[in-house]
């Protein structure tokens, strides 16, 4: 799926929040496998790229740091950053660019706590 479907399906699903306002919002991006973006640190950089091409002002990218994973410890160590920035969009319209984002890094539902392309969360 390309950003410009995402951008259409968001459109044709429900209008954009009310008027140009933008909601203040927290993200959290952590990636421990390689996947259509490439290595995790590519996957992070790209997830950015594609957050600010759907109209999403990064105002702040915390440094990348690495984590042991929660869980399934039989993984590779996760990459991860915390974003914040200004979104136009309502939570629900925000997870569903999420979780378009984390499908086309190459993520693929499986075990819980398991090892993924990319994973993003809406913090606040």
């Amino acid at each position: 799926m390309r950003i410009d479907a995402v951008r259409t399906t968001l459109h044709s699903d429900e209008t954009v929040s009310a008027g140009n306002s933008s909601t203040a919002v927290i993200l959290a991006l952590g990636a421990n496998l390689s996947g259509a973006w490439g290595t995790p640190h590519q996957t992070l950089n790209r997830a950015v790229k594609e957050l600010a091409a759907l109209d999403i002002a990064i105002l702040s990218i915390a440094p990348t740091y690495s984590s042991s994973p929660l869980g399934a410890q039989r993984q590779p160590i996760f990459l991860n950053t915390v974003i914040v920035c200004n979104a136009p969009y309502s939570v629900v319209q925000l997870l569903r660019i999420c979780k378009s984002l984390e499908r086309m890094a190459g993520r693929r539902r499986g075990r819980r706590w398991g090892a993924r392309a990319l994973d993003i969360d809406i913090i606040l």
